[in-house]
């Protein structure tokens, strides 16, 4: 079986949201759509 997405939405939590907003900017290879520091990141 083959899936193919053009577009996903997930929603993550983490204390240390900024180290998860470098890391999800590295792996996509893109910069987050809407970010507000410390609180919220949309890619």
């Amino acid at each position: 079986m083959v899936l193919h997405c053009n577009e996903a939405f997930v929603t993550l939590a983490d204390p240390k949201m900024e180290i998860l907003v470098e890391f999800c900017t590295q792996l996509l290879g893109i910069q987050p759509m809407n970010h507000i520091p410390h609180r919220y990141a949309e890619f």
